[in-house]
């Protein structure tokens, strides 16, 4: 994931593919496996202008990543997959429940946590940093990024300089 969304452009082609190949195993052979998860999470996209696990930690819960609890933690691991999507701010932050309790649930399956722990931070209340944007009509803003991600990927929409037209 850190080579494709990282190094490598969206294309698919054989010629991408080939090149991801390598790359990843050079990636691989200089770097552990917590090098490459602290790149990859310092670089991947939490929604909106924010990259990497910090910036998503201060956007969405005001806090360090130090000083998050298991049930943020899980919530942040979830966006990853799908940040627009997963938002616990857009517009359905009942899909961002759900993958928490996905996270969880793996954390549990892997053996990182209890299956007690998971409850608790399932039904810990989440407190979220009020957002800054003096946005219009924000539902109607994220509904339509949703769209545009869907059809355009969200890295398009989010640094590919599109302009938009809506009602």
């Amino acid at each position: 994931q850190l080579v494709k969304n990282g190094l490598l452009t969206p294309e698919r082609t054989v010629r991408r593919k080939v090149r991801e190949f390598f790359l990843t195993n050079f990636v691989e052979g200089i770097y552990t496996k917590d090098q490459i998860l602290e790149f990859y999470l310092n670089q991947i996209p939490y929604g909106g202008s924010m990259y990497g696990i910090e910036a998503a930690s201060e956007g969405y819960f005001g806090k360090n990543v130090k000083d998050l609890g298991l049930a943020e933690s899980a919530m942040l691991a979830g966006l990853t997959a799908a940040p627009t999507l997963y938002s616990p701010l857009g517009t359905h932050p009942e899909l961002a429940s759900a993958r928490q309790l996905e996270v969880l649930t793996k954390m549990v399956e892997a053996g990182s946590i209890t299956k007690d722990e998971a409850q608790a931070a399932q039904k810990e209340k989440l407190i979220f940093k009020p957002a800054l944007l003096d946005i219009k009509a924000p539902h109607f803003s994220l509904f339509v990024k949703e769209q545009l991600a869907a059809k355009y990927g969200l890295k398009a929409v989010e640094q590919g300089g599109l302009k938009v037209t809506t009602t």
